[in-house]
This record gives C-alpha cells, sequence and structure tokens, in this order.
C-alpha cells in the first residue's frame, strides 16, 4: 500500500501531514511521489487568501482525477471553511478531529464516506498528532500550539482554526528529546500563534519557558528557531534568553503588515507603528546582529498614496532583513470584506515597489554580515553544492566534496556563497 500527501500554505500544515504520514508508515504504509501510484491521498488545505483556497480546491480535483481509485482524505482550513468543495472526499474534516484522520481513512470500506460536521465555535483541546517526520534532514518543524483570537478585520484564521490551545510541555518536551536524539541539529518552533504559548497552561509557563526547558533538555540541539512572533510578545524573559543563549537563532519573523497608523487601526491590529519600532529595537539593543523578517500586506482597502508610502519609509527605519509581500486578498465573512476594495493594477504596481525595497534590505542586510563568522547547518549536499542555514537564516550556496547533510561548520559570510530568497 502506497500514500501520497501534499500540504498547502504554512509550517503548521506541514507539520501536521508530516505528522500523519509518519503514522502510515509506522503502519507499513509507504510513501509515493507518483500520485498515480497511491492507494491513499491526504491534503492539507489553505484559506488564508482566496488564491490559496482556490488552489486547495484545484489540487483535491486534479488528484481525483489522476489516482480515481485512491482513497483521499481532506483537511485543514479550506476544508472548514468551505467543505461543499470536497464533499466527495473519502474521508473530510476541518481544523478538527484530525487525530482520528489516519484511522478513519485506513478503515474506510468500499463506498463509506466520512465527513466531520463543520462547527468552528465548538469546544477545543490541543489535538496530538504523532511526531512528525524530519522535514529537511538535519532541521524538523516542531508544533506547540493551535489557535488565534486577534480577530484581525482581514483575516479568517480565528473563525477557521479556533481560539489557542497550547500543546502539553511534557509532550513538546518529548518531541523534541526524540527529534534531536535522531540526530536532528535544529527545531524550528511552529504554530498558528506560538506567542499565545502557554496562556492556557498553569500560571509560569510561556514561550520563554518552553524554549528553557526544550534548550536543557537537548544539549546536542545546535539551534531553536522561533517562528512568527508578534511585537508585543518580547517579553523581558525572551529578551534576556536571546542575550545569553547562543543555541536561540539570530533570526526573528514579526509580522508587521503596514507602517501606517491609520491602516493598522482598520486593520484591528493591536499597536501602532510607534510601539512595533520600540519593541524590535529593544530587542536589537540585546542581539544588533539578529535578522528580523516580516509581511506587509499592500492595497488594503482604502489604502492612500500617504499611507503606502509611510509603509516604505517604516520598513527602512526597521531596517528589515527581509519582506514577504502580499498583496490584499478579501475573504468574504471578515469585517474587511464590507470595506472598498483598491483596483488590482494599485495593488500590483504598489508590491512591485515594496518588491523591490525588500530586495535592497535583503542586499544591505548581507552586506552587513560580510566578513563575520557564522555556523552552517548542512541540510543537503548536491552536486558537490552543501546548501543549509545560518543562525540569521542567511541561505549558503557552499562548494565542497567533504561535507555532508547535518554536518555543522564554521564559515566566513562572503558574498558568493549567499542566496537570496525567491522575490
Amino acid at each position: 500500500m502506497k500514500i501520497y500527501v501534499h500540504s498547502l500554505g504554512c509550517k503548521t500544515n506541514e507539520y501536521e501531514t508530516s505528522a500523519l504520514l509518519s503514522a502510515a508508515k509506522k503502519q507499513g504504509i509507504a510513501e509515493t511521489k507518483a500520485i498515480e501510484e497511491a492507494d491513499y491521498i491526504i491534503l492539507n488545505t489553505c484559506a488564508v487568501t482566496s488564491l490559496s483556497e482556490k488552489k486547495s480546491r484545484q489540487a483535491y480535483h486534479r488528484f481525483r482525477r489522476l489516482s480515481p481509485r485512491a482513497k483521499i482524505l481532506v483537511m485543514g482550513c479550506a476544508a472548514e471553511k468551505c467543505p461543499e468543495a470536497f464533499l466527495d472526499a473519502d474521508v473530510l474534516l476541518g481544523t478538527t478531529c484530525r487525530d482520528k484522520a489516519l484511522s478513519k481513512l485506513l478503515s474506510l470500506k468500499e463506498g463509506e464516506h466520512y465527513a466531520y460536521p463543520k462547527a468552528p465555535f465548538a469546544p477545543r483541546c490541543y489535538e496530538e498528532l504523532g511526531e512528525a517526520r524530519l522535514l529537511e534532514g538535519a532541521r524538523a518543524t516542531l508544533k506547540i500550539q493551535d489557535g488565534c483570537s486577534n480577530f484581525c478585520s482581514y483575516c479568517l484564521i480565528p473563525f477557521l482554526r479556533g481560539t489557542p490551545r497550547s500543546r502539553n510541555l511534557e509532550s513538546v518536551i518529548e518531541e523534541a528529546k526524540s527529534l534531536t536524539n535522531h540526530g536532528v541539529k535544529e527545531l524550528v518552533l511552529t504554530g498558528t500563534h506560538i506567542g499565545f504559548y502557554g496562556h492556557d497552561l498553569e500560571e509560569g509557563t510561556d514561550l520563554a519557558y518552553l524554549c528553557k526547558k526544550i534548550l536543557e533538555a537537548c544539549p546536542s540541539l545546535l539551534r531553536l528557531r522561533l517562528g512568527s512572533l508578534e511585537e508585543s510578545e518580547l517579553s523581558d524573559d525572551l529578551l534576556a534568553l536571546f542575550g545569553k543563549e547562543k543555541r536561540l537563532a539570530h533570526h526573528l519573523h514579526i509580522p508587521l503588515q503596514s507602517g501606517s497608523a491609520s491602516t493598522l487601526k482598520r486593520m484591528r491590529r493591536k499597536y501602532t507603528p510607534e510601539e512595533f519600532f520600540y519593541h524590535v529595537s529593544r530587542l536589537k539593543e540585546v542581539l544588533p546582529s539578529i535578522a528580523l523578517t516580516t509581511d506587509v500586506i499592500v492595497g488594503f482597502p482604502d489604502e492612500s498614496e500617504e499611507e503606502f508610502a509611510e509603509t516604505l519609509s517604516f520598513v527602512q527605519k526597521v531596517g528589515f532583513a527581509r519582506i514577504h509581500v502580499f498583496p490584499y486578498s478579501k475573504r468574504e465573512e471578515t469585517l474587511a470584506s464590507s470595506f472598498v476594495d483598491l483596483p488590482s493594477e494599485v495593488k500590483k504596481e504598489r508590491v512591485k515597489r515594496l518588491m523591490k525595497l525588500s530586495s535592497q534590505l535583503e542586499d544591505a542586510y548581507i552586506a552587513k554580515r560580510i566578513g563575520q563568522k557564522e555556523f552552517l547547518l548542512v541540510e543537503e549536499v548536491k552536486d558537490g553544492i552543501a546548501k543549509g542555514h545560518t543562525s540569521s537564516y542567511l541561505k549558503i550556496a557552499l562548494p565542497t566534496l567533504q561535507l555532508k547533510s547535518g554536518d555543522i561548520v564554521e564559515i566566513t559570510i562572503e558574498k558568493s556563497i549567499v542566496e537570496k530568497y525567491d522575490s
């Protein structure tokens, strides 16, 4: 028996898909990269934008066409939002009951279907899906949390993922130890909103405490990397940990979304540009070399040219190492869907301008790192080129005949070995 898996969207989705694949392998089911060979297919969908939702539907129909005999499990945010698009799936779940997903899929009899009723506001707890397989050999993603309650005006995720719930501390530590015992050198903590970690657990348990416990429990771990974190979640304890713990990666992704105070207010973000700058400045005081990356939504409803100019000016002031640029995507059922959308040509023109600035900022950050020493974690070696990342998330391509995946080597940063990220 063979299984094919496909995940769209975020690293949290990747983790969940990988956990189900790992469980399938333990039951003797082999992974295949050829859809046509699959007896089972797992599709984890995304609905963060209208494009990702469309891609989810297209992937499902393509899989059904290419492998008509396979039993297909569809789950995730798009399945939660619009289950009617996947009604003939053999197993249809949203963002709950995924801990039962594989057993349902494997136990289906011919002609049977299983669909969990959509209930986005039902009480939820953290779902243990089992240990995920390694994603990149030397690196692994570790999910610690699910759900969000920010309710930004443009975002559906709180409606689809539910309220925040943290994974049990002992469970996180056990998986971290298991992964490092199997040779993992870098762990990437992920979740829908990892800064919420511990708020629903016993007092004193928060993200900084979890990081300390992971580092204590995993002495062979080279690097612990945090996923996306809100600026207000840079607590005193977390800043102190960044200052003294060299194994905490010198890179942090902090979503900005806009550098305009008026736009942030329409977005229902919970900070002003001044507050954002204050928090990242405190971080840079502790760790001047840290690479800060961010998300920015371009062309939000009613965004004026002046407001966009404020964003351009602000991202330069912060000095981000790279910007993930997203044109605004209208999502029905959100507050922002009632606002007046901007013409697509305006969005496209502003995206180009911000992406150009992002490339310039990336060049500037790389230039600051030239001549500095960093440790490279080799993630793959192909055709005599070792590729991997540094602590500051520089992407390195190093000619070598000696290195292999999982090796750790100290390098001097040179422009010739740094690969820029795709725009």
